[in-house]
């Protein structure tokens, strides 16, 4: 279990300053990463296996990953970067796995341009 942090006292008349904007983003991430530690510890292996590809998913457009159409759909989440384990789950979904950078910019493909 985890210690409560003491609640940050905001005033929208005054703004939010960079200081405060920082330590919610930061408290917003430790406990969206505490969340996900706990949904991937209850679960199978092969449902970790899920939940680790699933963002890889969406980023790429692999045809041995689940989701592929055809090589003309928008896939693609800006910014980014698939981390080793992310990688390593979709090599073992799909053995002819592999990431290559296609010079897209981190760039979300548009759906109605």
């Amino acid at each position: 279990m985890t210690a409560h942090a003491k609640p940050i006292a905001l005033d929208f008349d005054e703004g939010i300053d960079r200081k405060t904007l920082r330590r919610l983003r930061d408290r917003f991430l430790m406990v969206n990463h505490q969340r996900w530690e706990r949904t991937h510890s209850s679960l199978t292996y092969r449902q970790q296996v899920v939940l680790e590809v699933l963002p890889l998913v969406f980023h790429t457009n692999h045809p041995a990953l689940p989701g592929y159409l055809d090589v003309d759909c928008p896939y693609g989440l800006s910014h980014y970067q698939p981390n080793p384990a992310a990688v390593g789950a979709a090599r073992r979904l799909a053995r002819t796995f592999s990431i290559r950078d296609e010079g897209r910019d981190g760039q979300i493909w548009k759906l109605f341009s």
